[in-house]
């Protein structure tokens, strides 16, 4: 058996943002009678060395004492959200807005299922939480908690994140990854910090019945699909208007998440997933819409997709073919693939097509690393979908 260290500055963060908002994921709950503060709740930040990290989450508490045996639940989802923490780099992630009481907690409780996914060094494999000394799980529910010793106080300042930090984190990995050990800590963030850092991301159920490229996150917080807005369907990727028209042929209701730039209020990026992933709100909508037997078919189709992330010195660029080439496979970039790049000190920049060739090959010496999402076409050859470029190692 293997274990693994993982050294980078975090691997989950939840971000829980005192403010206005609504909508999100999940249903929300505040029971007390005591004066209250809107809370809007965000996770963000991720390794940069783990091509997928998926968990779901199921319930945040807020604790009034040391055992955590009186809470404020903040989130509460049976069926439970995936999150992808490896996608959620210089991102928050939208879960919902709910009233607090102005009071004092002393922590938080964070419930999540005991099992998920991992691509870790190139390798998929199913990913395991057990009992340790931070991590108590508990084998019927299927459910692991996370309890943080941190001061949560509207009072003291409206934004708090919360970070999973990996420079403690550790896997053990054979036939499977088991999470050994995880520390939490907290800080307060400053609201414009949040909606400046780049990105929202969200869950949102949508009826093709009635889309007409508008997606509405919370009350406060509505985007649209423009024209290089790329939308990554069951059949391969699509810009604008084409993408419009490819939801509104399918039958609903679907469930998307959604990449948000907070400032010109633009869909940047909108991948369709698994129902389950958008947890009770896409169970709700697909008991209204849906009589029992009958299938919803806008995942029919879906090709299997691969996922790498390398040094950029260990790919080779082809402008003349337009092809990229990672650990000795080839892959083709076509005028639908989506390219962002993500460097520090820097906007981000977001290009399609060969476009992306040159600009990989103008980093050419940088110390960077990418990630090349593909598919493999009828023919045989492979095609990249999507090719993300950072700092992180």
């Amino acid at each position: 058996m293997s274990r693994k260290k993982l050294l980078t500055a975090s691997i989950f963060s939840l971000a829980l943002i005192y403010g206005c908002g609504g909508g999100g994921g999940g249903s929300i709950s505040s029971e007390s009678s005591l004066t209250t503060s809107s809370l809007d709740l965000y996770a963000t930040d991720a390794p940069a060395n783990i091509a997928r990290f998926e968990v779901k989450l199921h319930k945040i508490e807020l604790c009034r004492d040391g055992a955590c045996t009186n809470t404020e639940v903040v989130f509460n989802d049976n069926t439970g959200i995936t999150l992808d923490l490896a996608e959620l780099e210089g991102v928050y992630h939208y879960l919902g807005t709910v009233q607090v009481p102005n009071e004092r907690f002393v922590g938080m409780r964070l419930e999540v299922s005991n099992q998920g996914t991992v691509v870790y060094e190139g390798q998929q494999k199913n990913l395991v939480l057990k009992n340790t000394q931070n991590i108590n799980c508990d084998q019927q529910t299927g459910r692991c908690s996370i309890d943080i010793k941190t001061n949560v106080d509207p009072a003291q300042g409206q934004n708090l994140v919360v970070d999973f930090e990996l420079n403690n984190f550790q896997l053990e990995c054979n036939d499977e990854c088991r999470v050994v050990h995880v520390e939490v800590s907290a800080r307060h963030e400053d609201e414009e910090r949040i909606r400046t850092r780049g990105k929202i991301e969200a869950y949102v159920v949508i009826d093709p019945q009635s889309f007409d490229g508008t997606i509405s996150v919370s009350p406060e917080l509505t985007a649209n699909i423009e024209s290089n807005t790329l939308c990554k369907l069951p059949d391969g990727n699509y810009f604008g208007q084409d993408c419009i028209q490819a939801i509104q042929n399918m039958q609903g209701p679907v469930c998307a998440e959604v990449k948000i730039h907070p400032v010109n209020s633009r869909v940047i990026k909108l991948e369709l997933e698994e129902g389950e992933d958008c947890g009770e709100r896409y169970e709700e909508e697909h008991r209204r819409r849906f009589e029992e037997g009958e299938e919803e078919e806008h995942n029919k189709g879906m090709m299997e997709r691969y996922e790498i992330k390398v040094p950029l010195s260990d790919i080779q660029v082809d402008t003349t073919n337009n092809t990229v080439t990672v650990n000795g496979t080839t892959i083709q970039v076509s005028d639908r693939t989506y390219c962002e790049f993500d460097l520090q000190n820097e906007q981000d920049r977001y290009l399609v097509g060969t476009d992306c060739l040159s600009e990989l090959q103008n980093l050419q010496g940088q110390n960077l690393y990418v990630e090349v999402e593909y598919v493999q076409g009828e023919n045989g050859n492979y095609i990249a979908l999507e090719i993300d470029v950072d700092n992180e190692d």
